[in-house]
């Protein structure tokens, strides 16, 4: 009975102010979610440039083998070389860290493109050499390098569809 009073002499209306109050609630709680939204997305690509710029750290661990079979390397276009246990086994673990790479993409942490862009030439110069092919991807170990003939496979489809360079230019396999 005093709210009534009250309402008659100040001449407020308490359902339309309950509305009001309703009305920027409900605005105010969607502000909220909109910024709590962006929040997320910034910390999730902040992980992510954090994630990639770990696993770049890591393949520079390999940086001593990987440049012997650059263009400018000792082992880069040599066909007949018998490669020592120390150098078999550094590359070996050289083939690891591109197996980590495939299958941390099946999990989705990582995108192809994203593994072209990092690890593209550098995966690419080690699959191509013959000494490699030869003495360390045999068939007979075929099934062991599965992820590795993978991930090759992923880049070469990704090539083929034109999204960065021709197939010509960045060719993946040993066809000649």
């Amino acid at each position: 009975m005093n709210i009534k009073i009250l309402e008659s002499c100040i001449g407020l209306d308490w359902n339309l102010l309950a509305s009001v109050g309703t009305v920027i609630g409900s605005l105010i709680t969607t502000i909220g979610v909109i910024f709590i939204f962006i929040q997320v997305r910034d910390t999730k690509r902040y992980n992510l440039a954090e994630f990639t710029s770990a696993l770049d750290s890591e393949s520079k661990n390999y940086t001593k083998i990987a440049r012997r079979f650059w263009p400018e390397g000792d082992l880069f276009n040599i066909k007949k070389y018998e490669l020592s246990s120390d150098e078999t086994a550094d590359i070996l673990e050289y083939l690891g860290f591109f197996e980590k790479v495939y299958l941390l993409y099946e999990m989705t942490a990582i995108k192809r493109k994203t593994i072209y862009k990092l690890f593209g030439g550098r995966f690419k110069f080690i699959m191509k050499n013959e000494l490699v092919r030869k003495q360390i991807l045999k068939d007979e170990y075929r099934i062991h390098y599965e992820p590795i003939f993978k991930l090759e496979k992923l880049l070469e489809r990704y090539l083929s569809r034109g999204e960065i360079f021709s197939n010509e230019q960045h060719n993946f396999t040993n066809k000649k």
